[in-house]
């Protein structure tokens, strides 16, 4: 029985000393990357430590030794710098998600992210590759979330489509279009999509029948649109994995929107109606597209 005793009150400060160990302090940032505004965040213990920086001109030699010694998993990289070298020393930076923000990036740099066959997480935010440049990420073997508010996106779905294991989708501004949206079809893994067509205002009832043959889609937002029922979220009904919808600053009558929550009453539905002034914006980008048709 002392013995039992024993090993309670033992086992007992064990896991008081595991609990109150403190989390392992993060690395200074390298003083070489101080003029790159070079900041490290997140926690060793899990694995998650992201290095963000600010690049106006190119990266030097130094600060390239430099970056690819650190324990980083996460690498958001903005400004001009970043550029098509830049995405060619990348592939020494073995990181499980990658931001490129207003980067100065080429096809020809772009070809590089075929060669990161670690990477998980892609965002591009305002950077401007030729749809073109989608071709590199065609059936690439480890990306799961790819997020894009330019052209590659606007017109490259198609390629970023056959990603087999693709899960989160964030389209936006241009990006968020019907024929993007109506390229994602029947994937067989996407669980989550973000759809923001800011802007341009390009997202209407067409995508719906799209968004309703996404097998595993279960988490799904629209904004800024002018939607109904009837000619496009219906659709949704066929979307058997869908649990919840957030329609954030969309257009829709409060008759078809109880049309939807009647036919889909276990769907988590949040709406936040469009305002006079976005309607306004968005009904003058319906009319421009109307007039440029053939």
């Amino acid at each position: 029985m002392l013995r039992l005793l024993s090993y309670a009150i033992l086992l007992a400060s064990l896991t008081a000393c595991v609990q109150a160990a403190p989390p392992r302090k993060l690395p200074q940032a390298p003083e070489v990357l101080i003029p790159l505004n070079a900041r490290l965040s997140g926690r060793l213990e899990n694995k998650t430590v992201q290095l963000s920086l600010t690049a106006n001109e190119p990266i030097t030699e130094s600060q390239w030794t430099a970056i690819e010694g650190l324990p980083i998993q996460r690498l958001n990289l903005k400004g001009p710098g970043i550029n098509d070298v830049a995405m060619a020393r990348l592939k020494n930076v073995r990181v499980e998600s990658l931001v490129l923000e207003h980067a100065a990036i080429t096809e020809g740099g772009a070809a590089h992210l075929k060669e990161m066959t670690y990477l998980k997480n892609l965002s591009l935010i305002h950077t401007k590759l030729p749809p073109s440049a989608a071709s590199t990420l065609a059936f690439h073997p480890s990306l799961e979330s790819f997020s894009d508010d330019e052209k590659l996106g606007a017109e490259g779905m198609d390629q970023i489509a056959t990603i087999p294991n693709l899960k989160r989708v964030r389209l936006a501004h241009g990006a968020a279009n019907d024929n993007s949206v109506s390229a994602l079809a029947k994937h067989p893994a996407i669980e989550s999509l973000f759809l923001w067509p800011s802007g341009t205002y390009g997202l209407t009832n067409a995508a719906l029948p799209a968004l309703g043959s996404i097998p595993r889609l279960n988490d799904l937002t629209i904004t800024d649109s002018v939607l109904d029922f009837d000619g496009g979220l219906s659709h949704l009904i066929q979307a058997k994995s869908l649990t919840k919808l957030t329609l954030r600053d969309v257009a829709i009558t409060e008759e078809d929107l109880a049309k939807l929550k009647a036919a889909l009453p276990d769907l988590a539905i949040e709406h936040t109606p469009m305002s006079e002034e976005l309607r306004k914006k968005w009904d003058l980008a319906a009319e421009k597209r109307k007039r440029a048709r053939p």
